[in-house]
């Protein structure tokens, strides 16, 4: 139950943070999520089949639709500079599959609080992400901070910028490429 209190408690100051609100029912999701991923082999399960074969055969299985959206729910945010790394397209990718699958939730959902949930995980996927991504701040030293910012410089990504403005170090995007 701490571990719950703690994310509950780190999640509900980042989203008000990132000015983004979200139902209560979407908070205790997201709260659960975090808790289940403490466990790295819930986020990287064995004999995993790349995320579109998983999300094109998952049909209207809500536990696999709920799995591929937590997954990128959570890749995109606490993960972002992994994936990042392999190239902008590979995060829109996790993006888009995270957003579709809580959408197809959304429409296989048999209550309106259900529809309702899903439906704010999918439009706000992105702030959410970003949220998400957040709850890494207090653990990025000097040296993290400078690596972001010399992947900003490269790169010149919102991402980028928005945790540098975080961390309390303003850039120019003027010279956006």
């Amino acid at each position: 139950m701490e571990l719950e209190q703690h994310f509950s408690d780190q999640l509900k100051h980042s989203l008000h943070t990132n000015g983004v609100n979200t139902l209560y029912s979407t908070d205790q999701y997201l709260r659960k999520m975090l808790v289940k991923f403490v466990d790295s082999d819930q986020l990287f399960p064995q004999n995993q089949d790349p995320l579109l074969i998983e999300f094109m055969e998952s049909g209207n299985n809500t536990h696999k639709l709920h799995d591929i959206g937590d997954r990128c729910l959570f890749l995109t945010g606490y993960f972002y500079d992994s994936l990042r790394k392999m190239g902008k397209g590979f995060v829109d990718y996790h993006y888009d599959i995270g957003r579709s699958a809580f959408g197809n939730l959304a429409g296989i959902s048999r209550t309106l609080q259900s529809r309702e949930m899903y439906n704010e995980l999918s439009g706000l996927f992105f702030p959410l992400s970003v949220a998400i991504g957040d709850l890494r701040l207090p653990s990025l030293g000097e040296k993290e901070a400078l690596d972001i910012y010399s992947k900003w410089v490269i790169t010149k990504d919102d991402r980028y910028k928005h945790t540098l403005s975080r961390l309390g170090i303003q850039v120019d995007a003027g010279n956006k490429n």
